[in-house]
């Protein structure tokens, strides 16, 4: 993957926020051995059909995930904050390599300035970016984000995904082994036959739902997620062995209204 454009774009002072609720939360409750504490990080792009049809930052998405995504909650909902995300999207496509550049740069300075500290950062708040296919080098060679920080113990990255190709390479051992993902369940039959074989493999898999967390779902023992954004840790956190499922609440007035969107288990 390597989208290299030379038209003029703006470049964000910052990629990543830590002032997201949730990620808060992370940093505030999670805890890991050899470690003072987490530092989390997010990402956010603009979801793809606030590009105008000309990209696709998340190829998986379905009606009803479109309709309850994340865009339209919290301080995502302002013009502000959906300018901002797609002024980062469009540097992205715009000059990938100066993008990747300036990533890497930020998580190199905040795993620096925190030494005991682990950096968690999740790329993919409001995206779904295959991250593992876009390489650039740093003076060492192509590399994707994940290999240029796998010499840091105190870095690791996270995500949620509905793209089927990464949870099967995640489960044959092809992705980098600082990089975690949890499949996302959403309203369509294909996507629940693949949720259903994540589960069967041993794998997580997030779901919405409208009311509270429940423990279980069709047989398999729920997590809360609104907890922590602490994805890596669930087996440790929660004590969880096999298949499980990350529960999520649905986020957004409009979302919460909408109990005709069948993405969200009401």
């Amino acid at each position: 993957m390597n989208t290299q454009h030379t038209h003029t774009h703006y470049v964000p002072q910052k990629l990543l926020t830590g002032s997201n609720l949730k990620i808060q939360k992370t940093t505030d409750k999670a805890s890991v051995d050899g470690f003072d504490g987490v530092k989390s990080y997010i990402m956010h792009l603009a979801a793809n059909y606030m590009m105008g049809g000309k990209v696709n930052t998340c190829p998986h998405a379905t009606p009803g995930c479109a309709a309850a995504c994340l865009t339209h909650a919290g301080h995502g909902r302002f013009t502000r904050a959906q300018t901002a995300r797609r002024n980062k999207s469009d540097f992205f496509y715009n000059d990938q390599t100066a993008f990747m550049t300036k990533l890497y740069k930020e998580i190199a300075a905040k795993a620096r300035n925190n030494p005991t500290k682990l950096i968690a950062i999740r790329l993919n708040g409001t995206s779904d970016i295959a991250w593992e296919f876009v390489k650039f080098d740093m003076g060492d060679g192509a590399k994707n984000i994940f290999e240029h920080f796998l010499n840091m113990p105190n870095v690791v990255f996270y995500d949620y995904t509905k793209i089927p190709a990464r949870i099967w390479r995640q489960a044959e051992g092809k992705m980098p082994a600082n990089y975690h993902l949890v499949f996302s369940r959403a309203e369509t039959e294909s996507n629940q036959l693949t949720a259903n074989k994540v589960l069967e493999i041993g794998g997580g898999v997030a779901v919405v739902f409208g009311g509270e967390v429940p423990e279980t779902y069709q047989g398999w023992p729920v997590i809360n997620g609104d907890e922590t954004d602490a994805r890596w840790l669930d087996r440790q956190e929660f004590n969880v062995t096999g298949g499980y499922i990350v529960g999520l609440t649905v986020k957004g007035l409009a979302a919460k209204r909408d109990k005709s969107n069948t993405f969200i288990v009401w």
